[in-house]
């Protein structure tokens, strides 16, 4: 092929795809796996979450927002243990994900019931957390494993998440739920108040909602909430287990 011929084709390569080095092929490869991971991931489609979260560890292994989404896609398709070992190896990495890690594997340990453990993750999490966001959920995960240990402190940590973020449902229904534990209603009631004004809330924020509504004696309302939610074969059935979980709480019905 003649020189002026191959320098046009050179030329016309140029145009169309750039100066494209091995670091910009790279990221371009990175970018496309990235998206197409997530939105397997947030249509619960984890084994294909998996397979391209894995892709991207072996093409950046430095980037460990990427592993903590492997441990989250794992964890999803009931890989638990593999999926807790590697948010243990993230979260104690010098690494700014690694606070962020802390709050999965903190959630993970609670639900195995490693309450110990969890404390730990999230105080360890405490120690490198870098927003706002990241803070606020650390301090909540810590008040809900600190429950039904250590009242006072566990009320504290859920005090500093409304603080943070004082539009989360979710933390101030926990405050509220911390003042169930020894039956302060009017505190309870007062947290819980601004909820009310919400044009929807999440349903375990609304169950939290029916376990002061049992707690303050008005077992009609709280039947009312649950039947928005629940066919009327399964109401009956919540509030008794609603009324066993109010009086592992303490608090008289």
């Amino acid at each position: 092929m003649p020189l002026f011929q191959r320098l046009t084709i050179l030329s016309v390569c140029i145009l169309i795809f750039g100066c494209a080095t091995p670091s910009k092929v790279k990221d371009q490869t990175e970018s496309n796996a990235s998206v197409l991971a997530l939105a397997a991931f947030n249509y619960g489609q984890f084994a294909k979450a998996e397979q391209q979260y894995r892709k991207l560890v072996e093409l950046s292994p430095d980037k460990l927002e990427f592993q903590l989404m492997l441990a989250r896609s794992q964890y999803n398709q009931d890989k638990k243990e593999a999926a807790i070992a590697k948010l243990k190896r993230i979260a104690n990495a010098d690494d700014p994900v690694a606070a962020e890690a802390s709050i999965y594997l903190g959630r993970y340990l609670l639900a195995a019931d490693r309450v110990p453990e969890a404390i730990a993750v999230y105080e360890l999490g405490q120690t490198k957390v870098k927003s706002e966001n990241v803070q606020a959920q650390l301090h909540n995960g810590l008040g809900i494993a600190l429950l039904g240990r250590e009242l006072t402190r566990a009320r504290t940590e859920l005090s500093q998440a409304v603080s943070l973020a004082p539009d989360n449902p979710h933390y101030r229904s926990n405050l509220a739920l911390s003042y169930l534990q020894d039956n302060q209603l009017t505190l309870a009631r007062e947290t819980f108040e601004p909820l009310l004004a919400y044009q929807q809330l999440p349903p375990q924020v609304e169950l939290n909602f029916a376990l002061l509504l049992l707690a303050e004696g008005d077992e009609n309302q709280a039947r009312a909430l649950l039947m928005r939610h629940l066919p009327a074969s399964e109401v009956e059935r919540d509030l008794t287990l609603l009324k066993s979980r109010l009086a592992r709480l303490g608090t008289p019905l």
